[in-house]
């Protein structure tokens, strides 16, 4: 199960209501005999200069906000305090850019091929699941096919061309997702983002839910109270 977990600061006021409900979840996990890993990432944006490694597994507690994270490995069952000091706070510093597709997909494309008894390799038998949580759209689209000037981050629905815009942007993490890129990269994802009419202000999950709804996932409300329920559906 990778976590791809923004961390700007128009998220402070979920953070920890997001540690509890991750916890809940992991213990969820454990108390339903899940076989699980857990990998925490960033979504910081793909340029030097900065603490964050794209895609880098976090397994250190630490709460300077420039650590790099430790080493790059998922995190064991016996580690639940670990990871949820890793979703509080992601490795490396994100610098305002939320670059969550990019993150993920490399998440999965540094952690293969597949290897067994490796913390630092994607397991033979494993199914993949992402979880991405913002409340704001991908930053890989901003200025194209979601326009900041324009306003459109948060409307429900995109102007068609936008919106074909957008298919052509997210076909390459698709294939991947799909496995087609790689066979072993097949995965799930969900997504805690903003939904249409949420009452936060968060920017519409454009991309995003796309990405969920072709990949079998689950898209939950950022803004909603109580995130259980939510974290719950996810994990059945």
């Amino acid at each position: 199960i990778l976590w791809v977990v923004d961390e700007s600061s128009s998220l402070q006021a979920k953070r920890e209501e997001l540690i509890r409900n991750v916890n809940h979840i992991f213990s969820l996990a454990l108390t339903r005999g899940l076989d699980f890993r857990m990998g925490v990432t960033n979504v910081c944006r793909p340029s030097a200069g900065t603490s964050c490694v794209m895609g880098k597994l976090c397994s250190h507690i630490s709460t300077d906000p420039s650590h790099d994270g430790g080493v790059d490995r998922f995190l064991l069952p016996s580690e639940q305090q670990t990871f949820a000091a890793c979703v509080r706070n992601p490795p490396g510093r994100e610098d305002s850019e939320e670059h969550g597709l990019q993150n993920a997909a490399e998440a999965i494309k540094t952690h293969l091929p597949r290897a067994a008894n490796d913390p630092s390799k994607i397991r033979p038998e494993a199914k993949i699941a992402v979880i991405i949580v913002s409340d704001e759209a991908p930053k890989e689209f901003k200025g194209g096919a979601l326009d900041d000037k324009n306003g459109n981050l948060r409307d429900c629905a995109l102007a068609p061309a936008k919106q074909t815009q957008l298919a052509v942007g997210l076909q390459p993490y698709l294939d991947l997702f799909q496995g087609i890129t790689d066979p072993q990269a097949a995965t799930t994802v969900h997504v805690l983002g903003g939904a249409c009419g949420n009452r936060c202000g968060a920017e519409i999950a454009h991309g995003y839910r796309e990405i969920a709804q072709q990949r079998g996932g689950q898209l939950a409300d950022i803004c909603q109270q109580d995130l259980g329920a939510s974290l719950e559906a996810i994990v059945d």
